[in-house]
């Protein structure tokens, strides 16, 4: 686990001090003024704790710690100074977010037991949080891998919107961590009510063919569905907001029929509308001239910010990637697709870009078992690129 501490003062002899105090007990790194820890921060270094004077040249202790939360969010800051007003102390907590609030001069061993307390708190709160996020991944790429299988023109379509939406954000300040992966999971879990429908309307929603009003009204209200089931799951309440408003037009129309519009649509939402109206038209043959025409004419229905952007991009696809034949028989776990893989008789067995991994190797062999896949099928060569190793989330 993580033991590392930063002691951030604007005091070299202070920052010795302390060094000397406790470097026995604890993995201590010292900052000299808060700019110098900013920059500690923003490089490569992570810290479990970290412990900031107040009164700094420049930026005080609370203005420090609330800079460090935004580049070390899972650390644990404290304040150790000699200024103990109670203003100090409120405006600590409240907008430094600190663990603890200490007084200069503080007790050699009272340090050592509150760093480790602090320490002890690190690992408490990374560990429940480490367990909730291995326990969804996990539950999300199970869910993943059975979409994948049971619907495999359903999941390449979630594969080919992934792409899309991540083309459409790339560089945008809400695109952090958290941020993407919301959106990432949101994706992924985008086109599950789709294996509720009937089979020939899933087809030509993914195949991107116009629905009659009473379909695309049913295919529209399975994102809603969805979307009340994820709202009861713990911490998927912003997962569920981007599937719920995917068909909202940025001028309030679409669906859900109510009152949230514009820039109240998760931007997720409104980068995921986007990408499927695209997505659609190119499955129906429009070339790229005819895609910008059509999106310029349905303007109202999306974020003009992403429209301009796809539409200064030109739709330009990505470059292709080496790929190298391999007969069925010897796919193995790890390989990533370059073409849909198909029966002899034209169905679709796993779609372009699915990594091979334990599930769908079984699932493809039992094919070649029967007779139903033979020859050859063409894999990535190489290593296998984010947007496969992703497919499964």
């Amino acid at each position: 686990m993580n033991q590392r501490v930063l002691f951030v003062d604007d005091e070299p002899n202070v920052l010795q001090a302390i060094k000397r105090a406790i470097r026995k007990d604890f993995d201590v790194a010292t900052a000299e003024g808060p700019e110098a820890g900013l920059a500690l921060l923003a490089g490569e270094d992570d810290f479990a704790v970290i412990v900031s004077d107040m009164r700094m040249p420049g930026m005080s202790g609370v203005e420090f710690l609330r800079a460090a939360q935004q580049l070390s969010p899972r650390s644990v800051r404290m304040m150790l100074t000699g200024n103990a007003d109670q203003q100090t102390a409120i405006d600590a907590v409240n907008d430094g977010a600190v663990f603890r609030f200490l007084t200069k001069p503080c007790d050699v061993d009272r340090l050592r037991v509150v760093v480790s307390q602090a320490l002890e708190h690190y690992r408490l709160l990374n560990a429940e949080r480490e367990l909730l996020e291995e326990t969804l991944q996990g539950s999300l790429g199970v869910m993943s891998e059975l979409l994948a299988i049971s619907r495999p023109d359903t999941f390449g379509r979630t594969r080919r919107l992934r792409s899309g939406v991540f083309a459409l954000l790339e560089g945008r300040d809400e695109l952090d961590a958290s941020g993407r992966w919301v959106i990432e999971t949101a994706i992924m879990l985008s086109q599950l009510g789709v294996m509720a429908l009937p089979e020939s309307i899933a087809e030509q929603a993914n195949s991107g063919q116009p629905l009659n009003e009473q379909d695309r009204c049913d295919y529209e209200h399975t994102a809603v569905t969805v979307a009340d089931m994820l709202a009861r799951v713990p911490r998927m309440a912003p997962v569920a907001a981007i599937i719920r408003y995917q068909h909202k037009h940025y001028d309030g129309s679409g669906s859900p029929s109510d009152a949230v519009r514009a820039e109240a649509i998760p931007l997720g939402a409104r980068a995921l509308h986007l990408a499927q109206v695209t997505d659609a038209l190119r499955c129906r043959g429009f070339d790229a001239t005819e895609i910008d025409e059509e999106l310029r004419t349905r303007r109202k229905e999306f974020d003009p910010r992403l429209l301009k952007r796809i539409l200064e991009a030109g739709n330009a696809s990505e470059s292709p990637r080496p790929t190298r034949m391999v007969s069925v028989t010897d796919l193995d776990v790890g390989m990533a697709l370059a073409q849909d893989l198909c029966t002899e008789t034209g169905s679709l067995i796993v779609c372009e870009g699915q990594r091979v991994t334990p599930a769908v190797l079984e699932h493809v062999q039992r094919f070649v078992r029967e007779g139903a896949v033979s020859g050859a099928c063409a894999v990535l060569d190489g290593p296998v690129p984010e947007t496969a190793r992703a497919a499964n989330y």
